[in-house]
């Protein structure tokens, strides 16, 4: 009895934070780290109904950060944003020539 419990919660555990992120993250565009710590951020936070809102409240954030200049910030949760230009030089980024 006591091992099936154990089973059961160590599955739920990885599923809720190892496959679900994956799997939801490359279908809303949101990055599988941020879906992964987004769900630990939420449910340290909220507890289960935090685990439960991580995903729409992160997508909303990735939405709004993609779609309104005030929440750009939030970009860096985006799978699809590239924060840094590898083929820009550091002195062009600073303002540079």
């Amino acid at each position: 009895m006591l091992a099936t419990l154990a089973l059961f919660v160590g599955l739920d555990i990885v599923t809720a934070y190892v496959i679900e992120p994956l799997v939801i993250g490359a279908k809303t565009g949101v990055s599988s780290m941020a879906m992964v710590v987004s769900a630990i951020f939420w449910t340290w936070l909220w507890g289960p109904v935090g685990l439960v809102l991580s995903t729409p409240m992160t997508v909303c954030l990735v939405v709004l950060g993609n779609t309104s200049p005030a929440w750009n910030s939030w970009r860096f949760f985006s799978a699809t944003s590239r924060l840094w230009n590898p083929n820009s030089s550091c002195t062009s980024a600073i303002g540079g020539r």
